[in-house]
């Protein structure tokens, strides 16, 4: 099978990933060790540089927690071909009017999932994997903690039953394989050149060894990394909170260490479309099942990759709503106003 051209089957017609079974899950594993190839030049562990060339400047659309839904994802694939096709027509020039797009997802693709979506981790999951293949160049990838289940117990963790469902008992455990082989690649950070870092929800504290080092058998620091949150939002989880929560103080450690001025990140729900610690921390989530938490709607980030634009703090970057389709500006709300 041809890992790209079944990729692009699935992104191309909405309903296909609807309608796969248990007729398909042969397909559906050779897709997934095929992927596996693709994400190892896309998406590289722990840290995922973007670069910038003047010709190349882009609008980079940061997205929050989907968890599962497929619609959301489908709608940003979509805005993403529409305005890339048109902007490759007209040629980008030095018109910043005429910047390509790009989607940075920062994890937790699976459980939680709207209701009204069967299944819904698994197909966004599956329709994520064919659009990074389609598009591997506008389109990455983060790990969140519901990709590193490894790490740490959790409830609703959904996927094994989803996995079973769709494509039988049978082919279940290779397919769930498969998709923790993938996940393990998945990278923990992303890094603009212009400002900007980000990760599913947090960095590692205390750390002896620089980023580049880490490695994916880095239980501490993987954990860190994809549960961590802000003190100020008052999440207990238990054990983990005391090793991995962080304050202004840490972040600014962080920021200097990897020289830039702000973190975008996920996970936290209530927190969504807020800026905290003067500018430095931004709060998003994408899931229309939580589209009344935080700030409200389906919010993404917006930034502008570019050598003449420099982001130094939560300021410079425009917080969207997305409604289908179409994207509209909100403004970013400080989290001591809330």
């Amino acid at each position: 099978m041809n890992t790209k051209d079944w990729a692009r089957s699935i992104v191309d017609d909405k309903e296909k990933v609807n309608e796969l079974s248990k007729d398909d899950a042969e397909e559906v594993s050779a897709f997934l060790k095929g992927i596996s190839e693709i994400l190892k030049k896309g998406n590289t562990f722990p840290l995922m540089d973007f670069k910038y060339r003047f010709r190349s400047a882009y609008y980079l659309y940061f997205v929050g927690d989907l968890h599962g839904d497929l619609i959301t994802a489908q709608n940003l694939v979509r805005k993403l071909e529409k305005i890339n096709s048109t902007l490759h027509e007209k040629g980008t020039g030095r018109d910043l009017k005429e910047v390509g797009l790009k989607l940075l997802f920062l994890g937790n693709y699976i459980d939680l999932c709207p209701p009204y979506i069967k299944n819904g981790g698994l197909k966004t999951l599956l329709f994520l994997l064919a659009a990074k293949a389609t598009y591997p160049e506008d389109i990455y990838l983060l790990r969140g903690n519901h990709e590193a289940k490894e790490f740490m117990e959790f409830n609703n963790y959904d996927l094994p039953d989803e996995v079973e469902d769709m494509f039988g008992e049978d082919m279940a455990n290779g397919i769930i394989e498969d998709i923790g082989g993938i996940f393990s690649r998945l990278p923990l950070f992303a890094r603009t050149p212009n400002g900007i870092v980000a990760s599913h929800a947090a960095f590692p504290r205390g750390r002896t060894k620089s980023v580049g080092l880490f490695k994916t058998t880095d239980a501490d620091i993987i954990s860190a990394t994809v549960w961590g949150s802000p003190r100020e939002l008052g999440v207990d989880r238990g054990e983990i909170s005391d090793e991995c929560d962080f304050d202004e103080e840490y972040l600014n450690i962080f920021l200097n260490e990897m020289d830039r001025k702000v973190l975008i990140r996920g996970h936290d729900k209530k927190a969504s479309g807020h800026s905290m610690y003067n500018g430095k921390l931004l709060t998003l989530c994408s899931s229309s099942r939580f589209r009344r938490k935080g700030a409200g709607g389906i919010l993404l980030g917006r930034a502008l990759i570019h050598p003449d634009r420099t982001i130094g703090s939560t300021d410079d970057i425009k917080l969207i709503r997305l409604n289908g389709l179409d994207f509209s500006k909100v403004d970013i709300v400080d989290w001591e106003e809330r």
